[in-house]
């Protein structure tokens, strides 16, 4: 298991762990789609990738990193030749789905600094991309942990360039998603943070993202959820010189912190990578919030992945 200081030597290590030392893969589907028959779905992988993040400073610049930014500028490139529209189109949209969410200032803000050019403008499309996916991903969360099972979440439809292909027709003809983070996450957190205040050193406060219906989707016809559960865990964060090491009585709750532990079976490094860490740490950070002691201490993010691996079609663009 890795240990580092933060987001920036998170992404920064994992990169080149995973250029240097991942294994080319041939990958059989890709969420709810078959892509064995293309080879742009080969993977370079990683397995069994597990590190400790022990501060989640600069969480907010997550998205700023060179490799995710010209991999997210692809994607919206991508979406918009397979749509036969114009660059700016997708822009467009984004701008009306900001719109339609209320959220004019934002709208306001893309129409004025917009630029996909990774070559003449990169630093200001660097700041575009982290715009958009900070005013998604503070959606996003409100929507996974509020009162409401939400599918289709409001979310998705400003990161749509990814998100749309996924999407399928329920009975009601509205598209939606086989499953939603919102809807396997809301009412079991509020369920263990109140376990958590009640019991504070339990070792059950799991919440499970991947549940026994997902066994009857293997394959391909359904998206199965890459997320298997986050644990809340608090400890002592002790000096093992201490006298007090091997005392298990509770002393001062300021030698308590909080921590996550965060499994998945599978992570696409250069799609998902930096939004499943900065929503795990947005986890931690909630439940801290809502300890109703309040001198235990904010602790890490413990994060092990199955899969981790970057499609060929991404590192292709030279992301790496």
């Amino acid at each position: 298991m890795r240990i580092f200081k933060d987001h920036v030597e998170v992404i920064s290590e994992i990169k080149r762990d995973l250029f240097e030392m991942g294994i080319v893969n041939k990958s059989y589907s890709m969420q709810n789609k078959i892509v064995s028959w293309n080879d742009d779905y080969d993977t370079k992988e990683l397995l069994n990738y597990s590190y400790i993040m022990l501060s989640d400073e600069w969480i907010e610049d997550i998205f700023k990193f060179k490799e995710f930014v010209v991999a997210e500028i692809w994607k919206m490139k991508r979406y918009a030749k397979e749509h036969w529209i114009e660059n700016k189109a997708v822009i467009n949209k984004l701008i009306q789905e900001m719109l339609t969410l209320g959220l004019k200032n934002e709208a306001e803000w893309l129409e004025n600094n917009w630029s996909m050019d990774l070559e003449k403008e990169y630093d200001k499309a660097k700041e575009m991309v982290a715009f958009i996916l900070n005013t998604w991903a503070k959606l996003d969360f409100e929507e996974r942990t509020g009162p409401v099972a939400a599918n289709p979440w409001k979310a998705w439809k400003l990161r749509f360039y990814v998100w749309s292909e996924f999407t399928v027709w329920d009975k009601e003809e509205e598209r939606k998603f086989d499953y939603s983070y919102s809807e396997r996450i809301h009412w079991k957190l509020e369920t263990i943070i109140k376990e958590l205040n009640a019991h504070p050193t339990s070792r059950q406060l799991i919440i499970p993202i991947f549940e026994p219906q997902d066994l009857q989707h293997l394959g391909w016809n359904r998206r199965v959820p890459c997320s298997i559960y986050y644990q809340y865990i608090l400890r002592k964060t002790w000096n093992k010189w201490d006298y007090k090491y091997n005392n298990p009585q509770l002393e001062d709750w300021y030698e308590y912190a909080l921590s996550i532990v965060y499994n998945q079976r599978s992570c696409d490094t250069l799609t998902h990578m930096v939004v499943d860490n900065f929503m795990a740490t947005k986890m931690l950070r909630y439940a801290h919030e809502r300890l109703e002691e309040k001198d235990i201490k904010l602790g890490w993010l413990y994060h092990n992945i199955t899969s981790l691996h970057a499609y060929k079609i991404d590192w292709d663009k030279k992301v790496f």
